[in-house]
């Protein structure tokens, strides 16, 4: 969470973003529920992710 909050630091005044930390839904559950909602955009930090110095981000907004 340390790491989640240092990269999202400078998004707070130019983007509305929400952090999903509930553990207790797995990951498809909780990327199929945001996608349900319509959100365009998903950012995945894992502690691989963390180790490597990256994120994985998926747009939704636009088709294939």
């Amino acid at each position: 969470m340390e790491a989640i909050g240092r990269l999202t630091a400078d998004w707070k005044d130019c983007l509305r973003f929400k952090v999903d930390d509930r553990d207790q839904f797995n990951p498809g559950f909780k990327f199929s529920e945001w996608e349900m909602k319509g959100v365009p955009v998903r950012v995945e930090i894992g502690p691989k992710d963390i180790d490597k110095g990256t994120v994985a981000a998926a747009r939704r907004d636009i088709p294939g």
